[in-house]
């Protein structure tokens, strides 16, 4: 067997020991560099865990505190007044017509919607379609939920009033808009 140069012997050398390197690399550093890797996520991930479950209980007294608030309010504060549901939508009507009036919004129909049962109370509601600006519904929506007694917008749909080919300077930018509002019924009175 011939015997090989010396510049050969070291490139062989050199690859081998490359090759070493690489083995030993990929036999026990990379698992090693992955398994930090997904320690380092992990504890991450623990971390945001963290923050949240600490934000939750930072909450928890807030939430106490609404609670009681609510429980000191009178049921007539969160419900329709009325004894029946066609008196009971005959006030919210009302009451949507007056509030809707004052901020010089015009009520064009009402419709009584489908009641709905959530969280073992009986929802009833109208839908109003009015014709305003976008402020003034934004407006008018704000207040429907900061009204006595509790009421809920369902949805709300708005969509532009103009008219294909009418003079844009003779438009008024009032919107079309639907709002679907719920009101809880009192609960059922134990009576006999």
């Amino acid at each position: 067997m011939a015997e090989l140069s010396k510049p050969i012997r070291q490139l062989a050398a050199v690859g081998l020991l490359i090759s070493a390197l690489g083995a030993t690399f990929t036999l026990l550093v990379a698992p090693g560099w992955n398994y930090l890797s997904g320690a380092r996520a992990q504890i991450e991930a623990g971390r945001i865990l963290l923050r949240r479950l600490q934000d939750t209980a930072g909450r928890r007294a807030e939430l106490a505190e609404l609670k009681r608030a609510a429980d000191a309010l009178p049921a007539e504060a969160l419900t329709l007044k009325g004894d029946t549901e066609a008196i009971q939508l005959a006030g919210l009507q009302a009451l949507v017509g007056e509030l809707a009036s004052a901020q010089g919004v015009r009520v064009t129909s009402a419709r009584p919607l489908p009641a709905m049962e959530r969280d073992g109370l009986r929802l009833v509601g109208l839908r109003f379609d009015v014709r305003a600006d976008l402020e003034i519904v934004q407006l008018l929506v704000h207040r429907l939920e900061t009204l006595e007694p509790l009421l809920v917008v369902q949805g709300l749909q708005i969509r532009s009033s103009a008219v294909p080919g009418f003079p844009a300077e003779q438009r008024d930018g009032a919107l079309d808009a639907a709002i679907s509002i719920y009101g809880a019924q009192p609960p059922p009175s134990n009576k006999g």
